[in-house]
């Protein structure tokens, strides 16, 4: 069971550093290379990096095959994670700078930890958590 939880995490950790990465790629490729604004270069890289992360989450971290009405479920409450996690970045952000005077890239770090385990769990237990089936 621990190397199983181990590995779940571990493939969480890889999904989510690889949204990252295909989010600052296409954020820098569609700013440099195609010119286009920086509030459509982020949207367009929010939206293609979060596509990306739900997948690799759903599919390879935590295994969750469920297909039909499963992934419009998972997919309202992976989004409403990820509008949780904006505002808890927003809030944590604001109290260690602001109330703590905590430099503002250690404080993203620590908010960032704070925030991948919180989304582990909900991840886990609550967005991709398979239907229980009745008899």
């Amino acid at each position: 069971m621990l190397n199983t939880t181990f590995n779940s995490i571990h493939r969480f950790i890889v999904s989510g550093l690889t949204g990252a990465v295909v989010h600052f790629l296409v954020l820098i490729s569609c700013k440099e290379i195609l010119g286009f604004s920086i509030i459509i270069s982020t949207t367009i890289a929010f939206t293609l990096a979060s596509f990306v992360s739900f997948l690799l989450q759903k599919l390879w971290a935590f295994r969750n095959y469920e297909k039909g009405g499963a992934i419009s479920r998972q997919v309202s409450r992976y989004l409403f994670v990820t509008i949780l996690n904006v505002g808890l970045n927003a809030l944590l952000m604001h109290i260690l700078v602001n109330k703590f005077e905590i430099y503002y890239i250690v404080s993203q770090i620590i908010t960032s930890g704070l925030i991948a385990i919180e989304s582990y769990v909900l991840y886990k237990f609550v967005v991709f958590s398979p239907i229980s089936k009745e008899s």
